[in-house]
């Protein structure tokens, strides 16, 4: 992991001795509209898979002027094809990958994620601007999920501060379903605490009175059963798309116990589950 941060530079020249064009930067926000200064900036020429990737992702292209440098909670994810040392790092075997294909480690005031033989990203809570490296298939329809997954651990780092937690699932009307990121295909719901909103890859939503958090049950047939506190608890915490080998942070457990206290959970039957369609929501 030694001094990755250098890694992340091209170097000024290519083999041949030219100096290479200068391209000019292409930003994206985070569903734009609604006051998140979240930003993307491809620094390089994007592909046509990773900008229909992107909006897929809620992200609209932007110009240059309309980026808020200075607002509260910013972020800045710089994405880049990667140079052949970080390609390296990336595809390096570590002790960790019998865990998982994720690793996250902390060095002096900065964090180094990896999703093995994917991508690198180098970020800071205390930087606004956050750097990933990723190969070029990036956001192409062979690594559609993946890439989904990736860019979900960004925004969830990145959307904490502002109070808004990532659950791995997808959304039904009047609520969320809780899943596992494998079998959501890496999709995420982002949940705006405070001010009731869900923030999806379709749209923001506004979380009315009957929201509900849903589990898949395959016992269950033709009737919803209520969790306890603690269950629901217990469900959005497994559920967390924030990632950290010391755990959720204080904030998100904060938040995950806020969803708990204000919303019903509810054990759904697994066979008449249908996404994105008018699930009876009722206990």
């Amino acid at each position: 992991m030694a001094d990755v941060k250098n890694k992340f530079s091209k170097t000024s020249k290519d083999q041949q001795g030219a100096v290479p064009e200068k391209v000019e930067t292409t930003w994206f926000q985070y569903h734009k509209g609604h006051d998140i200064p979240v930003y993307i900036a491809l620094e390089e020429t994007p592909s046509q898979d990773l900008i229909n990737f992107l909006g897929r992702m809620q992200f609209s292209k932007i110009t240059s002027k309309e980026v808020q440098m200075d607002a509260k909670g910013v972020r800045i994810l710089h994405m880049s094809i990667c140079t052949p040392l970080v390609a390296r790092q990336i595809d390096a075997p570590m002790e960790s990958d019998r865990f998982g294909m994720e690793s996250l480690v902390h060095r002096e005031g900065h964090r180094i994620y990896r999703y093995r033989g994917e991508a690198l990203v180098l970020f800071s809570f205390t930087s606004r601007d956050w750097r990933m490296g990723h190969f070029p298939e990036f956001g192409t329809s062979a690594k559609e999920h993946v890439s989904r997954h990736i860019m979900n651990r960004f925004l969830a780092w990145a959307l904490a501060p502002l109070g808004i937690i990532g659950l791995w699932g997808v959304p039904v009307d009047d609520g969320l379903v809780c899943m596992r990121p494998s079998h959501s295909e890496g999709e995420a719901v982002f949940v705006d605490v405070m001010g009731r909103r869900i923030l999806t890859v379709d749209s923001v939503k506004r979380m009315g009175p009957r929201f509900k958090v849903l589990r898949l049950d395959p016992t269950l047939h033709g009737k919803n059963v209520r969790m306890s506190q603690e269950e629901l608890l217990t469900l959005l915490m497994h559920h967390s798309a924030y990632f950290d080998i010391q755990g959720p942070s204080v904030p998100v457990r904060q938040m995950i116990q806020e969803i708990a206290r204000q919303y019903e959970g509810l054990f759904h039957p697994r066979e008449s589950f249908r996404p994105r369609s008018g699930l009876p929501l009722r206990a």
